[in-house]
């Protein structure tokens, strides 16, 4: 069974992927959630740009004030190139994007793009 944030990865940029792993953990009010996936093109890394896009834009989505975040909450505010571009960088050979707390939200995202696979 595909996760809602695949097939909506899927819808969004258009490509085929295939599971590979899919984890979730609930910790008293944390989760963790890993998954794992391939793309199936010819030429995945073409695509880099726009995965890591489009997952930061729905953990900003689902992200909710935490604590003293809420004083800087924007209830209106909406996700940006300059939000997911100050999360880039490129290292050990990968493309991640990483945000913690943007415009009040909690995030606690981190994403990486690989390039190659099984």
């Amino acid at each position: 069974m595909q996760t809602l944030p695949c097939k909506l990865l899927e819808e969004t940029i258009g490509i085929p992927i295939e599971i590979k792993s899919n984890e979730f953990n609930e910790i008293l009010t944390k989760t963790h959630h890993k998954i794992v996936f391939q793309i199936k093109e010819e030429e995945p890394d073409l695509w880099a740009f726009g995965i890591l896009f489009t997952l930061s834009l729905m953990s900003f989505t689902f992200a909710a004030p935490r604590g003293i975040s809420e004083n800087y909450f924007i209830p209106d505010e909406e996700w940006s190139l300059e939000y997911f571009v100050q999360g880039l960088e490129f290292e050990n050979k990968r493309l991640r994007f990483s945000a913690d707390y943007v415009s009040g939200r909690l995030m606690k995202t981190d994403i990486v793009f690989e390039s190659g696979g099984p």
